[in-house]
């Protein structure tokens, strides 16, 4: 008997059951709230980078060219690593951010 899981259609035959554990990341956080987001913005008021605070511990630095990101723990050490990396003096200016009651899945508000 062949394998579902051969040939050119064993993507339609193998759906994942109940039964199989499903793969997870110590590295990946669950996001219970929505991101926080911040441009990086230098002195001339252009985006250097995006830092977007999945959780207060996982954080995430896109520069604006697209060529990396990065992750650390706190947005204080995104900001710092955007102005090393890049040689300049940035700030970060709120994107989105969680509402002040946000709790369990409350929308985040755009600035």
């Amino acid at each position: 008997m062949e394998s579902p899981c051969a040939g050119p259609r064993a993507w339609i035959h193998h759906q994942p059951t109940r039964e199989q554990p499903r793969m997870t990341s110590p590295t990946c956080p669950t996001i219970q709230d929505p991101p926080v987001i911040h441009a990086v913005v230098d002195e001339d008021s252009e985006v250097a980078a995006w830092v977007i605070e999945v959780s207060p511990e996982y954080v995430l630095t896109l520069f604006a060219d697209g060529r990396s990101i990065y992750t650390t723990d706190s947005t204080e050490n995104a900001l710092d690593f955007v102005n090393l990396a890049e040689g300049l003096d940035c700030r970060l200016v709120p994107m989105i951010t969680r509402a002040p009651s946000a709790g369990r899945g409350d929308e985040a508000k755009l600035r």
